[in-house]
């Protein structure tokens, strides 16, 4: 065992302040493991100055031995290892602490068990050489990331995003881990999710509440670039670079500055692209295409796409270790159909939205008839497509009152074309479409006359219609009245 102390006090004091932590340099303890003396040497002496106490081993068991019987902040340790390679030694080390961040390292940077180590848990995987500054951000982050102290879990309290609305679990889960990525600036982020579930918004939101929100947030739509000029537009290019670089232009990784690059469908991101990226968030540097000069990569990747990242590197079109590398912290958002509980909060926060933007009105509401309706429906557009359906509806409902009979065509009760098909119906399918419309807005009418007692101005005036064109519609659909 190799025991290596931080520097003096002072040192140690002004350091642990870079870090933004209360809790004293001597308790950050990290555990190295590694069987080459003089790497193992070469990163006790880096973190060490860096403030950190480090407790050397040249092999897992000894490692794991110290974890037993001593409180360890992080590990780090080598993939290729005698006896317990390192994959053995994270798994057993977080059988005993669970919360340990751990971070490997190896000198295969995107073999399979380097990708394997990120999929069952570890925090980072560095190649070697490893080179100093990202060794210390690494271990910054993932102590960072790896324990809440008590003043950045009050900080998290403070943290909302208020144009993500639910109160359902599975959207504060979503909501806590945003949180976490805005406290942890560093932190690189992929988020997933059906189209109009909120991405763009959730990833927003991280930037705003960031530590640095007065930088630059720029978005990337990676399915709208062209795939020749993908890798000029993200890392720019020299002039002459290529036929039709007339200047030299900076890329949007430079434009972000210290900010946030929200890469949005990230899934559309040439293969040979992704490689490119991948080495510029391994290394934090890149190079403009034609260019030999080196620049220094400073902003957060903030990725998002609808389609399953796991599925797309099993098929081959997406790169492994670039998910890993991005996928410090996942935030799955929900579908609508997932969170039905939330729909009537949704609706109401629409609608007071609505009366702010119309100033001077009243918020419109929703009759339960037409509430009902809308829980009943599949969504597939998900929030987006609820935000749709209102606007139309409060363009429609006179008074403000907004019923079944106001909303779009296809978010009202209907029979499907495969229904008709099976029943061996050859109708048009428009007409029974029309026809099943019908019905339902009859039994609506002659429902709300039946709860009125048929008094027509009353139920007129509940519809959201004048009375003489309620009694057009009781003509059309032979509804008698007293």
């Amino acid at each position: 065992m190799m025991t290596l102390p931080a520097e003096g006090e002072g040192a140690r004091e002004s350091r642990c302040s870079s870090l933004k932590r209360p809790v004293e340099p001597d308790r950050r303890r990290v555990v190295l493991v590694e069987d080459e003396p003089d790497m193992l040497e070469n990163l006790a002496r880096t973190l060490k100055r860096a403030g950190y106490d480090c407790v050397g081993f040249g092999n897992g068991s000894d490692g794991l031995e110290y974890l037993l019987k001593h409180e360890t902040d992080l590990m780090i340790t080598d993939l290729k290892l005698p006896g317990m390679d390192g994959i053995e030694v994270m798994e057993t080390a977080k059988v005993r602490q669970p919360e340990l961040p751990v971070i490997l390292l190896t000198a295969y940077g995107t073999v399979p068990t380097a990708v394997e180590a990120m999929r069952k848990g570890a925090f980072e995987f560095l190649c070697k050489p490893v080179d100093p500054d990202l060794l210390r951000d690494t271990v910054r982050r993932a102590l960072d990331f790896g324990r809440l102290d008590t003043e950045t879990a009050e900080s998290l309290k403070g943290i909302s995003f208020p144009e993500i609305v639910g109160g359902s679990t599975v959207v504060q889960r979503a909501l806590e881990l945003a949180r976490r990525a805005a406290i942890f600036s560093t932190s690189h982020v992929v988020v997933t999710g059906e189209t109009g579930t909120g991405k763009g918004l959730v990833a927003r939101g991280i930037h705003e509440q960031s530590p640095d929100s007065e930088h630059p947030f720029i978005t990337v739509d990676c399915g709208a670039l062209p795939a020749d000029l993908v890798e000029s537009e993200l890392f720019g290019c020299k002039k002459g670079a290529f036929s039709g670089a007339d200047v030299t232009r900076p890329g949007l990784l430079q434009a972000a500055g210290r900010g946030s690059l929200f890469l949005d469908e990230i899934g559309e991101l040439p293969f040979a692209v992704q490689s490119k990226l991948l080495r510029t968030l391994e290394n934090r540097e890149y190079r403009r295409l034609g260019s030999l000069q080196t620049l220094k990569l400073e902003a957060r990747v903030i990725a998002a796409t609808n389609r399953n990242l796991d599925q797309e590197v099993e098929q081959g079109r997406f790169r492994a270790d670039l998910l890993y590398r991005l996928r410090v912290i996942e935030i799955c958002l929900p579908s609508l159909r997932e969170r039905r509980e939330d729909i009537p909060q949704l609706c109401a926060h629409f609608l007071a939205t609505r009366a702010g933007v119309d100033a001077g009105t009243a918020a419109p509401r929703l009759s339960s008839e037409a509430l009902e309706c809308m829980m009943m429906l599949p969504w597939p557009g998900n929030v987006r497509q609820l935000k749709n359906c209102l606007d139309h509806a409060v363009a429609r409902a006179s008074d403000g009152m907004i019923f079944p009979y106001h909303l779009p065509d296809w978010a009202r009760p209907q029979q499907s074309l495969e229904s008709d098909q099976e029943e061996g119906t050859q109708e048009d399918g428009r007409a029974s479409r029309r026809r099943t419309l019908q019905s339902f807005d009859r039994d609506y009418i002659v429902a709300l006359l039946t709860r009125t007692d048929m008094n027509v101005t009353r139920a007129a005036k509940e519809m959201g219609v004048d009375r003489r064109t309620l009694q057009r519609l009781m003509k059309r659909y032979s509804i008698l009245g007293r």
